[in-house]
């Protein structure tokens, strides 16, 4: 503590689903490590067995020191696997994903896809948009990669909880999704 807005909503969210007999754990990314907690508060790092070591981490470092050298688009391919596969293997057991979007993570998604768990994402913005309002967003060919890849991840999920009607208008136009597909959940 002091926790972020963002952070803040996500406690709060843990202890809403809780209340109402939900056992909820939390796995999250900060700062390039994946972290684990049971109670939205204690955190532990996990390691992902599959990626984290051997001929696979240094397959890794080789893609990324090329793409970095050649200035090659990003697409968060590492990162969102990574995230997957700690889901995978964390949370085998679990009934739902519940995903908070954000622009170019999308290993919810995929976790989800490969395990058949339904996944609900969290829509409270649009991040292009306030990129683009502070000026920097990306440009070409990175940012047509990322709107394809959000758009994906915008239809792949079960269903999607909107903050607001704004932002879930803002959604379904953005990203072309049904309309019976969102939600809306004011905050607060």
């Amino acid at each position: 503590p002091p926790y972020s807005g963002p952070v803040n909503h996500v406690i709060e969210t843990i202890r809403a689903l809780e209340i109402i007999g939900n056992q909820v754990t939390l796995l999250t990314r900060d700062h390039g490590e994946i972290l684990l907690a049971d109670d939205a508060l204690q955190f532990r790092p996990i390691a992902v067995r599959q990626m984290d070591s051997g001929l696979s981490r240094m397959v890794e470092r080789v893609i990324r020191r090329t793409q970095s050298e050649l200035k090659l688009p990003y697409f968060s391919l590492f990162d969102s696997v990574r995230f997957a596969l700690a889901c995978l293997q964390e949370l085998d057991d679990a009934d739902l994903f519940y995903e908070r979007f954000s622009w170019m993570s999308y290993g919810g998604c995929l976790a989800a896809k490969m395990s058949g768990t339904p996944i609900v994402l969290e829509e409270n913005g649009n991040p292009l948009m306030m990129m683009d309002q502070v000026g920097n967003a990306p440009q070409g060919i990175q940012r047509w990669l990322e709107k394809q890849i959000m758009t994906w991840a915008a239809h792949s999920v079960s269903h999607t909880v909107a903050s607001g009607d704004g932002w879930k208008a803002l959604f379904i136009e953005y990203f072309g999704v049904e309309k019976s597909s969102v939600s809306t959940v004011q905050n607060g």
